[in-house]
């Protein structure tokens, strides 16, 4: 989550605002070290990632001029010249959206989640996702909210479109599956967006498992743009690390939150 956080606001995010949907972990306390991170608390288990995306828009839609809705999973790849900033900025007024393809990343063979960064512990990738999808980056003002049937695109106001970017410019890269460790954690949690699906993988973790990883791993290119990131990023995870130190000395927190893996 930390590597999550530090990564979208180093390369030009301005604020997240993070659904946290009953999580056990140190999610509360970590925003908590970010001012541009905001935590929602969500606890529903009905429709939890549609109403979320629709409580975003209805809450702070005023005054944005591009949002992501993008999961913990899935890092914005760009790899343009510009700043993201100057990038989005460039889009034509009548697109409403981007369409980012996803970039899918298998296990490495990791069958315990291991010390380190996301970016540079997963470098294999699919050189055609398995499930050729996407994710958006809108313009909020012209989503229609009462309209999302997807986590993956959206319904624009009369007259508005979105385009679908060029994989090689601008991307998601999904970790798909992280280590097996994580796969499982994966399926026990069920899935936010449908119910049947959870149903179905919660019948049978083990089959549920072992049809993810079928589909997943195994791909057959490596995927190296992100380790130039990964010295910043420790960098920065570092000295947020040394802040929050700082204020347990002061006795601002007694929690043992841990940023580096």
């Amino acid at each position: 989550m930390a590597e999550w956080l530090e990564y979208h606001l180093m390369i030009g995010v301005d604020r997240i605002i993070v659904y946290n949907n009953g999580s056990e972990d140190d999610t509360r306390e970590l925003c908590t070290l970010y001012p541009e991170v905001e935590l929602v608390n969500w606890p529903t288990r009905v429709d939890q990632q549609k109403r979320a995306y629709q409580d975003y828009l209805r809450r702070y839609r005023d005054g944005v001029d591009w949002v992501a809705f993008i999961d913990i999973d899935e890092f914005i790849c760009y790899r343009g010249t510009s700043s993201l900033e100057e990038y989005l900025s460039a889009v034509p007024r009548h697109c409403a959206g981007l369409e980012l393809p996803w970039v899918s990343f298998d296990s490495c063979d990791h069958k315990k989640r291991p010390a380190g960064l996301v970016v540079e512990n997963y470098t294999r990738a699919h050189s055609v996702a398995p499930q050729q999808n996407v994710k958006s980056i809108c313009r909020p003002a012209a989503v229609r909210s009462e309209m999302i049937d997807s986590p993956h695109r959206f319904s624009y106001q009369p007259g508005l479109s979105p385009v679908c970017t060029d994989i090689k410019e601008l991307c998601i890269f999904h970790y798909t599956l992280r280590s097996y460790e994580d796969v499982r954690a994966k399926v026990l949690r069920g899935d936010a967006w449908c119910k049947e699906t959870e149903r179905k993988r919660l019948a049978n973790v083990d089959q549920a498992i072992h049809s993810i990883l079928t589909k997943y791993d195994d791909a057959d290119t490596t995927e190296t743009h992100m380790l130039r990131h990964v010295d910043e990023l420790k960098q920065r995870l570092s000295i947020r690390q040394q802040i929050y130190a700082f204020a347990v000395s002061d006795g601002e927190s007694t929690d043992n939150l841990k940023l580096l893996p």
